[in-house]
């Protein structure tokens, strides 16, 4: 049986896309002036979406603008699920899993621009095959443009097993993080 771990990434949370009311810095606001007003994004704080549960925080600021960010982890997992979408471009990067025993282990991790969806010509690019990438939710957007906002749902499978002792994010400015949990087997203990 899957069990689920959401990951806390509030202390590594440092960019807002997510407004209350409409910012009085409109034009700096979000990503060039587009952002999601709180009333519109329909995220839960607690959501299950595929089958895996993740958990969304609110605030000062709502995601994870990765610059090689470290999250401690102490825990096994198959698989690690991601909630975001990459800015200005597809993105496909590694995440770098450190063991306890400090090896570490890269992961592949793809993240369509927030404009595709998950069934557009980009899916069928030979850099996205390995992927498991699903659109989580489409919103629409607020401030200096109206479009429509693709959360891309990402699962990372991890090789070589064992105990994570902390993730190391991309340094990659154009990838937005919103959700990490990670998956394992209920009879896997840490």
């Amino acid at each position: 049986m899957k069990q689920f771990q959401t990951i806390d990434l509030t202390p590594l949370m440092n960019h807002k896309f997510v407004y209350e009311k409409v910012p009085e810095n409109g034009d700096d606001s979000g990503l060039d002036g587009t952002y999601i007003l709180k009333e519109d994004f329909k995220f839960c704080r607690e959501e299950r979406i595929n089958g895996a549960d993740f958990c969304f925080h609110y605030g000062d600021s709502d995601n994870v603008l990765c610059e090689g960010q470290r999250i401690p982890i102490n825990s096994s997992a198959k698989k690690i699920h991601v909630i975001g979408f990459a800015y200005w471009e597809d993105i496909c990067e590694y995440l770098r899993l450190i063991g306890i025993d400090g090896k570490e282990i890269l992961v592949r991790i793809g993240l369509p621009d927030l404009t595709h969806a998950a069934d557009s010509h980009v899916f069928y690019r030979e850099q996205y095959k390995q992927y498991d990438i699903s659109t989580a939710k489409i919103l629409l957007s607020s401030g200096r443009v109206k479009q429509l906002i693709y959360f891309h749902h990402c699962v990372c499978d991890v090789q070589n097993g064992g105990i994570i002792r902390e993730i190391v994010l991309p340094d990659n400015m154009f990838m937005h993080i919103f959700a990490i949990t990670l998956e394992r087997e209920s009879e896997e203990t840490d």
